[in-house]
């Protein structure tokens, strides 16, 4: 799986700015998903890791088993599913890449933009109108590199503060406060029918520290994804 590996490694910059917005469309509710059915693509993940010395790098491993927990989460959603859909190699890059792009513009563009030709035919090759695909990002950080990074920040806030007080200017320092793991998911149902988003939602939260394999947190959090919907 090198490729798809290497394409989302490109792909997958966490931004640290957006928040969670739900948007769908009426005309897509769970009363329409029980009747017609509601499938699940293969969940993809992009997880980085963070060594002792705050290296960078792309995990395979952590990424594999984040898939694995979001499908095995998602089952969990009321939502009744009923079919699952593998996808491939191109698949995986044209899935992620279209949620990149739609994102990459106004709320309305994600519903505007007809989804990739490639998963419009795979699904309905599957005989499914409806399918949901989860894309989570995020990062882990060994725990000496946090402490590290830590003590940095605390040294860099008290040379901040002397400066300040030297100056007069009275002003307080804020650190940047660096974040020891960060989960961000992404969640979209395709309609193959109608080749739009029907729903869509993602959570960037920035004031939680969330384990990519924490079940129970992680949870919690696609949990509040759906939340607008299930209502």
């Amino acid at each position: 799986m090198m490729n798809t590996r290497h394409f989302i490694l490109i792909a997958a910059v966490v931004s640290l700015t957006s928040c969670s917005t739900a948007l769908f469309s009426s005309g897509f509710s769970t009363e329409v998903a029980a009747t017609e059915g509601l499938a699940m693509l293969d969940p993809v993940s992009a997880i980085f890791y963070l060594d002792e010395k705050n290296k960078e790098s792309f995990s395979d491993s952590l990424s594999q088993a984040s898939e694995a927990l979001m499908e095995q989460l998602a089952y969990g959603l009321p939502l009744d599913f009923h079919a699952r859909i593998p996808l491939n190699e191109d698949q995986r890059e044209e899935a992620v890449a279209f949620l990149r792009y739609a994102e990459d513009g106004p709320r309305s563009r994600i519903q505007e933009l007809p989804i990739p030709g490639v998963l419009d035919s795979l699904m309905e090759a599957n005989g499914e109108r409806y399918a949901l695909f989860l894309f989570t990002e995020g990062m882990m950080r060994d725990r000496r590199g946090y402490a590290k990074e830590i003590a940095g920040e605390i040294a860099g806030a008290v040379v901040a503060g002397v400066l300040s007080a030297v100056l007069g200017g009275g002003g307080v320092y804020a650190a940047g406060g660096a974040a020891i793991a960060a989960t961000h998911i992404h969640a979209a149902v395709l309609d193959s029918q109608l080749n739009r988003v029907v729903f869509f939602n993602r959570d960037f939260r920035q004031d939680e520290n969330i384990r990519p394999l924490d079940a129970e947190a992680v949870n919690r959090q696609l949990r509040r994804l759906f939340r607008p919907f299930l209502k």
